[in-house]
């Protein structure tokens, strides 16, 4: 990837994962699994849907990144319902973001 420019790399690696995480946290786990729990369905099954639809959004072209999104909203989903701490969520998701575009400018 050495055709990006500085702005590029800084966009891909800090603004892109900032604003992916903050968005993505209060969708799928504040507003979401809220609503599936405002309308009856169990915890289980809020966390499980609100996973697959957040694996969803992130692609389902390439089997690894929908099974490793998933995953991921499985154990944000359960930690939400647990602690309702949005914050903490929204780090750890830039922090995953951060090391995944890093990657993919390394390879």
């Amino acid at each position: 990837m050495g055709d990006l420019n500085a702005f590029h790399i800084l966009f891909y690696l800090a603004i892109n994962p900032i604003t992916a995480g903050f968005v993505e946290e209060l969708i799928w786990r504040g507003y979401f699994i809220e609503k599936l729990l405002a309308t009856g369905r169990s915890e289980l099954k809020s966390i499980v849907y609100s996973s697959i639809s957040f694996a969803f959004i992130h692609g389902f072209i390439v089997l690894d990144k929908l099974v490793v999104t998933f995953l991921f909203g499985l154990i944000a989903g359960a930690y939400y319902v647990k602690e309702r701490n949005i914050p903490v969520l929204i780090a750890a998701a830039i922090v995953v973001d951060v090391i995944a575009f890093a990657l993919v400018l390394l390879y």
